[in-house]
């Protein structure tokens, strides 16, 4: 555990598995105590998370088009989906209706289930491209199936961006700077120095845990979430 050089969030499912293994192993006296309890994850210790810089941003934005999956890793910076939300987005899910262009995603938690989140306009042209006449996912595999987020991340993600010059193949037992998940944390610093109501910028995150008492009587809904995404 202290070799570990991932995040608190990893080490804390390490534990989580060695306690199982040890629920397990106690009833078949295969060990006579669950050691796993007296394992110190380091909580507090959670690694800082990398986001994309504004250059880095605009370099992925102009291989859009150029470079393959580019518009993949765009669409993610821009929208706050998770990468197991991305690769389950539909055609159909993409509704345009008075002026206002959004999709229906998301999974993980309740406030993140079946969300509402807008469309930059940076990135519509993407999603139109995408849902013109495809009910079915928006980003498949290249042969049509659903893609799994390992794939993702290693056939198309790590590729990309080393195409575009932002992070070599990453090799076994390497940490990259850039993850998936460093689009969900841009796209949060995206927002948060934009203005609008912090429960709208919530609400496309996914997130129930904004500041109840800033944001109880503020109402939430599109034309304000177009607002927040317009400004990115």
């Amino acid at each position: 555990m202290d070799a570990c050089p991932q995040g608190k969030r990893t080490r804390e499912n390490m534990k989580a598995l060695a306690c199982l293994l040890y629920r397990y192993a106690l009833p078949r006296h295969i060990s006579d105590q669950n050691y796993a309890l007296f394992v110190d994850t380091g909580r507090g210790r959670s690694e800082p998370r990398s986001a994309f810089t504004a250059r880095e941003i605009e370099l992925i934005l102009a291989h859009v088009g150029k470079t393959p999956y580019a518009d993949e890793i765009a669409v993610l910076i821009y929208t706050g989906f998770r990468p197991c939300e991305l690769v389950e987005l539909k055609g159909e899910k993409f509704i345009q209706e008075e002026g206002i262009s959004y999709l229906i995603g998301g999974r993980k938690t309740v406030a993140g289930i079946n969300r509402v989140v807008t469309i930059a306009p940076k990135v519509l042209p993407i999603i139109k491209r995408r849902a013109e006449g495809k009910p079915g996912l928006l980003f498949p595999r290249e042969d049509g199936k659903k893609m799994s987020v390992r794939y993702f991340r290693e056939k198309h993600f790590y590729p990309a961006l080393a195409a575009m010059g932002l992070q070599p193949l990453p090799q076994k037992g390497d940490s990259p700077r850039f993850t998936p998940y460093t689009c969900r944390h841009t796209f949060s610093d995206l927002i948060k120095n934009v203005s609008g109501a912090d429960r709208d910028k919530a609400a496309l995150m996914g997130h129930a845990d904004y500041q109840t008492t800033r944001t109880m009587y503020q109402s939430s809904c599109l034309q304000d979430r177009k607002g927040i995404t317009d400004q990115l």
